[in-house]
């Protein structure tokens, strides 16, 4: 999607807050129902705004044309009665706060904004050594959603339209701050951001009053090692909407072992035949 900074425009952007991953959700509002569906305090705004002219021009929705950053992130519901309402089901803050990105292959075109770095504004956000998680959806393009029918896309809408989830951790990048992806698939995106068709929600966890600052960086430091360890074994399912079951190497040329509804059952019925016996 367009953004502006200075007159500078170039693709791609999301939304950011900090927040708890405890307290991560979703919050709907009606004409009646004044609720933003915020949960934390506004992040340092970026200082990057929203093109809505090109996101309207690249994301039509008929009857929900996006008059502030806010929209792009809603969704309006179209009930079979007529009525409708409007769900905020990816603002996590008051306002939306822009961050920028780009992908090695084109950062240096946005060299007037980011120093040409691709990562820069990320960086402000998400610090060395610190984790956060990237929501990657498509609400952008689905704005509009009409009940009634119960056609494929609607498994979609059952998900928001968040479609991936990825772990953002900050990184030193030839000497100034920088971050990268951590997916799987483990080659999803070369540990960068994406395209502008598909943008993101950043949060980070924040941490309850009385723990002190050592113990929240031991926190964190554990969170970015094991997230590392675990995705570094883990397998990528080959059907990942709804039949994927947890899979995990158990060694080099070792099959993936399975921990499955399937697996526990099978474990039940032997202890069954062992208690019959």
């Amino acid at each position: 999607m367009l953004l502006r900074k200075h007159s500078v425009a170039f693709l791609l952007g999301l939304m950011a807050a900090t927040t708890s991953l405890a307290s991560v959700a979703c919050s709907s509002s009606s004409e009646e129902d004044t609720d933003t569906g915020a949960l934390v305090d506004e992040p340092t705004a970026s200082g990057f705004e929203m093109d809505l002219a090109a996101v309207n021009a690249k994301w039509p929705a008929a009857g929900f044309a996006a008059e502030k950053a806010e929209d792009v992130f809603s969704v309006l519901v179209q009930l079979e009665n007529g009525k409708s309402f409007r769900a905020n089901t990816h603002l996590f803050t008051k306002s939306v706060n822009v961050i920028p990105y780009a992908n090695p292959d084109i950062e240096a075109s946005v060299a007037g904004a980011t120093d040409g770095r691709g990562d820069a504004v990320i960086a402000q956000y998400i610090q060395p050594g610190e984790v956060g998680l990237m929501i990657k959806h498509h609400r952008p393009e689905h704005r509009v959603l009409a009940l009634g029918g119960g056609g494929p896309e609607m498994k979609e809408n059952f998900k928001l339209q968040d479609t991936h989830i990825g772990i953002i951790v900050g990184v030193e990048r030839n000497g100034k701050p920088g971050a990268i992806s951590i997916n799987n698939p483990k080659g999803y995106e070369s540990g960068a951001f994406g395209k502008d068709h598909y943008p993101m929600v950043f949060v980070k966890p924040t941490f309850p009053a009385g723990v002190d600052a050592a113990t929240q960086k031991l926190y964190v430091d554990n969170i970015r090692s094991m997230a590392v360890l675990f995705n570094t074994v883990s397998t990528f399912p080959g059907d990942y909407n709804g039949g994927d079951p947890l899979a995990a190497h158990a060694g080099r040329n070792q099959a993936p072992r399975r921990h499955d509804d399937q697996g526990h059952r099978r474990r039940h019925q032997r202890a069954s035949l062992v208690h019959e016996a």
